[in-house]
């Protein structure tokens, strides 16, 4: 496995003798931990009584630590800032960085973590920013007419950030479509969309 860790002073290249198979299976198991298991919490699962985990909880700690040891030992020894853009490659699109824990403290308590496709996409993410951005389009809480599907908390997420910014456009229930995602996303700067699901 390499690493490059890059910012507008240094740069570091990282190496670790790490089979991708392994890397591979352990997102699996990962990814299934968090899709399967009803009972793995909103907590820092790493500083808990290792008797008070269940097994799934368990689990996911283990592999946590391992994805944890692949993927930021060494590699967070040289981010000296709060924004951090990761550029994955295969497998490592479908990991949620955001939940990994580092220094028993997941990463995005500390750090804004963004992903680009490439390294040469960032110039033009780079081209692309405003200096103020006021377009906030976003969504929660479709109606799909099953209750076991409803997010009421992402409602909550998306009227929360009504709260904060009046101007953002908020679509919850019926308004939720593809038709006017399409129709507005493109005259928004930002856009929030508060769900659960895989993505592709």
């Amino acid at each position: 496995l390499c690493m490059w860790v890059l910012d507008n002073k240094q740069h570091h290249f990282l190496k670790k003798d790490v089979d991708s198979s392994e890397i591979e299976d352990l997102i699996i198991k990962y990814r299934n931990l968090v899709f399967e298991s009803k009972n793995i919490r909103s907590i820092k699962i790493s500083k808990m009584d290792e008797q008070r985990l269940s097994a799934n909880e368990s689990r996911f700690r283990r592999v946590g630590e391992a994805l944890q040891s692949i993927l930021l030992d060494g590699v967070f020894d040289h981010i000296h800032t709060q924004k951090v853009y990761i550029v994955p490659h295969g497998i490592l699109h479908y990991l949620p960085f955001q939940m990994l824990t580092y220094r028993a403290h997941y990463l995005i308590e500390n750090y804004q973590l963004g992903y680009i496709p490439s390294a040469t996409a960032l110039k033009y993410v780079l081209a692309k920013r405003k200096e103020k951005t006021t377009a906030i389009l976003a969504l929660g809480n479709p109606e799909l007419n099953t209750a076991q599907m409803q997010l009421p908390f992402a409602e909550k997420e998306v009227q929360n950030l009504k709260a904060i910014y009046p101007a953002a456009e908020v679509l919850i229930g019926e308004d939720v479509s593809e038709a006017n995602f399409k129709q507005k996303a493109g005259v928004h700067d930002i856009l929030h969309v508060a769900s659960h699901g895989e993505f592709s």
